[in-house]
């Protein structure tokens, strides 16, 4: 929840980075919240440059999936903005 919440304006690259040991650690407790996990350490590592908007189509599609796992999982929505 706490991951979800940090990346709700969006995936910000200083967002992600706190979010992705929060879903890490989340995923260690319960595996429900693993894909969430992979996805934000996939952004985390692979990001989408802000200014070019260039980047790698799983870090999109991540981003997606990321988001969808908020909604249904923690009832967060998160700003794919």
């Amino acid at each position: 929840m706490q991951a979800c919440e940090t990346i709700a304006d969006g995936f910000a690259a200083a967002s992600v980075a706190t979010a992705a040991p929060l879903a890490a650690q989340a995923a260690a407790g319960d595996a429900v919240w693993q894909p969430l996990a992979n996805d934000l350490e996939f952004i985390r590592t692979h990001p989408i440059d802000p200014q070019t908007g260039v980047g790698p189509q799983q870090t999109v599609d991540s981003s997606t999936a990321a988001a969808h796992d908020c909604f249904t999982l923690a009832g967060v929505t998160v700003s794919q903005d």
